[in-house]
């Protein structure tokens, strides 16, 4: 379990480094009520009020993702990995 005061580790940091504010990274997340893994897209940019049925939540930047990552994000979901299709930008638990 990763909790909001529990330092990311080298590898998950090394991994967040090579994203970038603005793109989007598909993701697995689980959901924290019955454990089910899902595949979504999530965008490392606000929302611009246009409406894009694949993206499955939004984030003003990297650093509000790294929030994801961890259990207690206030979210129903944490992400359980990413991949940003470049070449290190990729993790999973």
């Amino acid at each position: 379990m990763v909790d909001m005061n529990t330092k990311l580790s080298d590898e998950i940091e090394a991994a967040l480094a090579k994203l970038e504010d603005g793109e989007v990274v598909e993701c697995e997340i689980q959901y924290k009520d019955d454990g089910e893994p899902e595949t979504v897209s999530i965008a490392m940019h606000g929302d611009d009020g246009e409406s894009d049925d694949d993206i499955f939540f939004y984030c003003d930047s990297v650093n509000d993702f790294r929030a994801l990552l961890k259990d207690d994000n206030g979210e129903d979901f944490v992400v359980i990995g990413f991949d940003n299709g470049k070449d290190g930008g990729r993790w999973h638990r």
